[in-house]
């Protein structure tokens, strides 16, 4: 009796009365186990090969190796099946799964496994992916995400061993400068940066272009920004637009200096004692120096005997809204009440609306009156060197509006009989710079005491 083989997985087909059935129906049983759960491991040869019989009676084709050129495998003709290829291949050569029928081909990426039917039959013609694979679009270097079904790159997040990044790098196209506002065009040309938004600037020429900057105009592709040169020149040179960025890598995180300005990462407070040190800590950041250090203390003023008239704080910066004002033990050589002027450039000695009320402790004798004059804030009565006259107090001055200033506070005689309650008003003509101490008279000399004042 004669014997045939399938044309797939070549299991025995036993002819009718075929006294040796037993043996081939054994062979059958275990090929068949082996066909449903058997790995075969495949060194990959270059050029076109042919499975052989044993190769394909395996579930599983694991193929390896180091690879010289492409290779290429196929089922023997005729032959069709359901195959888990896996590619442990190296090197930079393509690995093919086919039909020696010719048809379609599979190419199984390195370091993949995938399930591949293989098949001459009309409707196929080849070899198909059984699941379909993700395909990776990406550019080297980029973090990859799953959208519809399939890989994408973004270049907004960047791995370059050991780092990673976050943030957008455009190459600029055009920059021109009108006046001191300039604007730039930059790839995606659909790309659109909100306004307000903080920016990089680099590897332009002219250089003037360069920096970090706050935007001011923005459109599909482009943006326009304030340049410290007026009337820059077109670039010759383009370089990139940076809008967001921070990496991560070895022991550190690394933010941009255009972040660092967004978000004011460091309020540095040491070693500041003028308007000058903040100045200095601000310099090119594109941050008010109000937020930078939000207070300011002056060193407090001893007041010598021969002090002078007046105790006076100049270079109030215009972003000041709320000052306090206070002193300590403070006295005259005569008995004119103390007053407190502002002023924009110079000092007011007029205008100035409200008043004081005095009491005195153990006695229903009271007193309260206008600014005398509206000289000024009359803020006490008198305080003479006598150490029951020498007075304390804290005043709080806070801009209400169109350079109107309102103040309120108390102050107490150092044994604590005397108290005075102030409150007042004064309107000037522009931004307040300077405030100082004197008395009514403006005669009295200041011969003790400590006076401060803070700003915010």
């Amino acid at each position: 009796m004669s014997i045939i083989p399938t044309a797939n997985k070549s299991m025995d087909v036993i002819g009718i009365g075929d006294p040796n059935w037993g043996g081939n129906v054994n062979n059958n049983t275990f090929l068949i186990d082996q066909i449903i759960s058997n790995a075969a491991a495949i060194a990959a040869l270059p050029g076109t090969n042919i499975l052989t019989t044993a190769q394909i009676q395996n579930v599983c084709l694991k193929f390896t190796g180091a690879l010289t050129a492409n290779s290429r495998y196929n089922l023997p003709t005729g032959a069709s099946g359901v195959f888990i290829i896996i590619n442990a291949t190296t090197g930079p050569w393509d690995l093919i799964i086919g039909s020696a029928d010719g048809g379609t081909t599979v190419n199984v990426v390195q370091g993949s496994n995938n399930t591949v039917y293989i098949s001459p039959l009309s409707g196929v013609g080849g070899a198909i992916f059984c699941n379909t694979p993700l395909v990776n679009t990406s550019s080297n270097g980029q973090i990859i995400f799953n959208s519809a079904g399939a890989f994408a790159g973004s270049s907004e997040l960047i791995f370059t061993d050991p780092n990673f990044s976050v943030g957008s790098k455009h190459s600029t196209i055009s920059a021109t400068c009108s006046g001191t506002t300039a604007t730039l065009t930059f790839l995606p040309n659909t790309k659109v940066i909100p306004i307000g938004s903080f920016i990089s600037v680099s590897g332009i020429t002219p250089n003037g272009y360069n920096g970090d900057y706050l935007v001011t105009f923005s459109s599909a592709g482009s943006v326009s920004y304030t340049v410290a040169t007026s009337g820059l020149s077109p670039q010759t040179v383009p370089g990139f637009l940076q809008y967001g960025s921070i990496s991560y890598g070895g022991d550190q995180i690394a933010v941009s200096a255009t972040d660092l300005n967004k978000i004011n990462a460091k309020l540095d407070q040491s070693n500041i004692a003028t308007q000058t040190d903040i100045d200095a800590k601000t310099a090119g950041k594109l941050i008010p120096a109000n937020l930078y250090n939000t207070h300011f203390l002056t060193s407090a003023v001893a007041i010598p005997a021969t002090s002078g008239t007046t105790i006076q704080f100049t270079g109030i910066p215009s972003w000041a809204k709320k000052i306090t004002f206070s002193y300590s033990d403070l006295s005259t050589n005569g008995a004119s009440s103390p007053i407190i002027q502002i002023g924009d450039g110079s000092y007011e000695i007029t205008g100035y609306l409200g008043a004081t009320f005095a009491g005195i402790s153990g006695s229903t004798t009271t007193s309260s009156s206008n600014f005398a004059g509206g000289v000024g804030f009359q803020i006490g009565p008198t305080n003479t060197q006598a150490a029951e006259n020498k007075r304390n107090a804290l005043f709080t001055l806070a801009l209400i509006g169109s350079n109107t200033w309102a103040l309120s506070g108390a102050s107490g005689d150092s044994v604590g009989s005397n108290v005075s309650i102030v409150a007042g008003s004064k309107a000037l003509a522009g931004v307040l710079d300077r405030i100082r101490l004197t008395t009514i008279n403006g005669t009295d000399i200041f011969d003790s005491g400590l006076v401060n004042i803070m700003w915010e």
